[in-house]
């Protein structure tokens, strides 16, 4: 206890000396007091905005209470501009993403990075008040859209090269003995008495002689 009263007496003494100096105790003093006053000043506006804070998140409480303060939105026009608002709010990159709106549907397009943040988008906009349903035709880096993919398959099918193409496949060739249209085949022309001898002569090597035409 000694010691504390003896610090408490030094204090003193030395804050007596400090604002009590002939030469610059007068300044001191003054400061001092100014220095004192702003502080107050200080924690009175602070206590005030503190009030203030308290009354005003007394009043919104009761104005959700009464169903205040959600998004209630007026025609597809306003609903567009809110969603966009939405989007651009969002934890996800949102630049090269927009939505369109058409009597309530809303219309994603656009790339995202991967599926979750595509999935993550289409909630966020299915959860806003007045939103009937939501199209997702986002998609992936490299990916074509999904809107787009039919006019982008047809345009690859008619620039394809002829050879490509599909084409009607050969008649099938069935295996099987010669036929003849023509009929069966003609009789040799009867040999002449002078003929057959010549041939019994000579033998087959000659071949038969038939009569000219």
């Amino acid at each position: 206890m000694r010691k504390v009263r003896t610090v408490l007496a030094m204090a003193i003494g030395a804050g007596a000396a400090y604002f009590g100096d002939p030469a610059q105790g007068r300044r001191r003093r003054t400061q001092a007091a100014d220095q004192l006053r702003a502080w107050s000043r200080r924690r009175r506006r602070e206590a005030a905005r503190q009030a203030r804070y308290e009354e005003g998140r007394t009043t919104g409480e009761a104005a959700r209470a009464r169903g205040a303060g959600h998004y209630h939105p007026h025609g597809d026009a306003d609903l567009q501009e809110h969603l966009r608002m939405v989007l651009a709010n969002h934890p996800v990159a949102t630049s090269l993403v927009n939505v369109e709106v058409y009597e309530g549907l809303a219309r994603l397009r656009g790339q995202v990075e991967n599926a979750s943040e595509a999935a993550a988008l289409v909630e966020a906009v299915r959860q806003v008040p007045g939103v009937g349903g939501v199209e997702d035709l986002l998609h992936l880096p490299g990916e074509v859209p999904p809107n787009k993919a039919a006019a982008v398959a047809a345009s690859a099918a008619a620039s394809a090269p002829a050879a490509t193409r599909t084409s009607p496949a050969p008649a099938a060739v069935h295996a099987g003995p010669p036929t003849s249209t023509t009929g069966p085949p003609a009789t040799p022309a009867p040999l002449d008495e002078a003929a057959a001898a010549d041939w019994s002569a000579h033998g087959e090597s000659r071949g038969p002689h038939r009569p000219g035409p």
